[in-house]
């Protein structure tokens, strides 16, 4: 896989949230290079470094825009009276960023 390194590493640098299965399938029908998912993983954490593949953390909440808006609400969540705002229980609902199991194929 040596000779696609610079591409993969474009297509990870384009692609931060690219699965393994999803890097599969590009280079199987952009370079032509059919490979198991184990031996994509392998290379991709000895020969690039990568070591994990999501964060528990969104990377939106670093942008300067993104954190004046959180600043803002947190601000008006002091202010408002509470009284007067009604709370859905979502109980089942899950805010969770990233997946716990993947399908296995």
């Amino acid at each position: 896989m040596e000779p696609y390194e610079d591409a993969i590493k474009a297509q990870l640098v384009d692609h931060p949230s690219m699965t393994l299965k999803e890097l599969q399938s590009w280079l199987e029908s952009e370079q032509g290079l059919i490979m198991s998912i184990s031996a994509i993983d392998k290379f991709v954490r000895q020969k690039l470094g990568y070591r994990y593949k999501k964060t528990v953390f969104a990377s939106e909440q670093q942008r300067d825009d993104v954190a004046l808006a959180r600043e803002q609400w947190q601000a008006w969540q002091k202010s408002c009276d509470v009284s007067k705002r009604v709370f859905l229980d979502k109980t089942s609902a899950s805010t969770e960023l990233i997946r716990r199991y993947g399908a296995v194929l």
